[in-house]
C-alpha cells in the first residue's frame, strides 16, 4: 500500500528503483526477534523498476535452488492457509 502511494507520487514511478537482497534466507520475515537460522545459500542482489517482476524473479531462484526445500514448503503452506486448507498457527503473531 505505501509503495503503491509512492509510486502515485512519482509520477507512476517512473525512475524509482527497487532492490532485494537475497542472503541469510530463512522461514522466518527478518522482522521476528527469534527467527530460524538461515538454510539456504546467498542467491545475490537483485533489481528492476518493475518491483512485481522483482519479486517474482527472487520467487524463481528460490523455486530453482537445490536448497530451498523449506521456503518452498513455507510458500505451499501459506496458500494452504489462505484456502482454508490447514488451520493458522494461533501462537504465531501476525
Amino acid at each position: 500500500m505505501e509503495a503503491k502511494s509512492v509510486c502515485d507520487y512519482m509520477q507512476d514511478g517512473k525512475g524509482i528503483g527497487c532492490v532485494n537482497v537475497m542472503n541469510r534466507l530463512s522461514v522466518d520475515c527478518d522482522c521476528d526477534s527469534n527467527p530460524a537460522e538461515p538454510d539456504m545459500h546467498d542467491i545475490g542482489i537483485l533489481a528492476s523498476l518493475d518491483p512485481v517482476a522483482l519479486d517474482q524473479a527472487c520467487v524463481d531462484l528460490v523455486y530453482k535452488a537445490k536448497d530451498s526445500g523449506s521456503l518452498i514448503e513455507l510458500f505451499h503452506q501459506k496458500k494452504r492457509v489462505e484456502k482454508g486448507w490447514f488451520p493458522k498457527n494461533p501462537k504465531r503473531k501476525e
